[in-house]
């Protein structure tokens, strides 16, 4: 109901009660239908604004999934890049970590020694997500179970992947580099120099297995990180049929 209107009633309820003309109960009678006609028209009237919001809500919504959607694809493309790069940091320290055999192939430490200095970091595109977090606008989803899988995503399982990826590769940098200043390995394939002693350097060892482990504990961060992703997509999906 629109302003004028409520005040409308307002006036003639005024009026209906100051009125002469009438007994007490007459005007009593005349004034409880003002209230209710005032009270009726201002529940329908917040019922359409309260159904208006919804629908505006609900646009809001469907228009931040179809977009976060598009992000978790591109996620997932640059994801199973990384995890080839990572595999191919995998294959190198199992090389050299692989106590069945000596490395007697330069070559294949040459090619080997191309990961030392690779860094894969995954760079999530989470700038929709924050900025409907931050706007207090989550409730615009409605879907509670595929808001709380998005959460988790964004949440817990790409902060741990990017932190844990993080870390891997700052040890790696880090020990190499001291490697390389101790023994002062300089070159474009310093680790060469270190062919005679690979397997037998206990701290080389040490240094490798611990890549090793990260190699493959990031990878299998990825594959999870993967797989919540295509469950919200799946998710999406089906609230964008409804």
């Amino acid at each position: 109901m629109a302003e004028h209107e409520v005040a409308k009633h307002t006036k003639k309820m005024y009026s209906i009660w100051n009125s002469k003309e009438n007994g007490f109960w007459h005007k009593f009678k005349e004034f409880l239908i003002e209230i209710f006609i005032i009270v009726f028209a201002v529940s329908i009237s917040i019922w359409f604004h309260n159904m208006s919001e919804k629908r505006h809500d609900r646009a809001e919504g469907l228009k931040f999934l179809i977009g976060l959607k598009s992000d978790l694809e591109k996620d997932i493309v640059e994801m199973n890049s990384d995890i080839q790069s990572y595999s191919l940091q995998l294959e190198a320290f199992t090389t050299l970590t692989d106590s069945s055999f000596g490395i007697k192939d330069s070559n294949v430490l040459k090619l080997t020694s191309d990961v030392f200095y690779n860094i894969t970091a995954l760079i999530p595109n989470i700038s929709r997500f924050e900025a409907l977090k931050y706007s207090g606008k989550m409730n615009t989803i409605d879907n509670t179970e595929l808001l709380d899988e998005i959460i988790n995503l964004y949440e817990e399982k790409i902060p741990k992947l990017v932190k844990d990826g993080n870390s891997g590769s700052n040890f790696k940098l880090e020990q190499i580099y001291k490697i390389v200043e101790e023994k002062k390995l300089y070159g474009k394939h310093p680790l060469l120099k270190l062919l005679p002693e690979i397997k037998s350097n206990e701290k080389l060892q040490h240094i490798f297995s611990r890549c090793l482990h990260n190699c493959e504990n990031i990878i299998g961060l990825y594959k999870e990180v993967i797989l919540q992703n295509q469950k919200v997509i799946a998710m999406i999906d089906d609230e964008l049929k409804k």
